[in-house]
């Protein structure tokens, strides 16, 4: 957990599971977010651990503006359940 200088967890809405936490980090250096997730799933509940972990969008030392992070998370959401589902949507898939 070394590698993350900042972050922030902000909940998603999944129709199937319910409200979902999604992270958004400030890295240090490069950092391996199955590596992250693995590491908090030895010290955290499962029901914390994020569904998903992003790069932290923003410049940095800017306050993290919560509604902008939930709707970036909502909108990758949205992709990967299009992706799921085979009918990927090019317009909303990206960074």
């Amino acid at each position: 957990l070394g590698a993350v200088a900042e972050a922030v967890v902000v909940p998603v809405s999944d129709a199937e599971f319910g409200a979902r936490p999604v992270a958004f980090v400030r890295p240090t250096a490069a950092f391996d977010a199955a590596a992250l997730r693995a590491a908090l799933r030895r010290t955290l509940p499962g029901f914390m651990v994020p569904a998903a972990i992003h790069a932290w969008p923003g410049a940095v030392g800017l306050k993290p503006d919560r509604p902008a992070l939930t709707q970036e998370a909502e909108r990758r959401a949205a992709a990967w359940k299009r992706e799921e589902d085979g009918d990927p949507d090019p317009q909303s898939l990206g960074p």
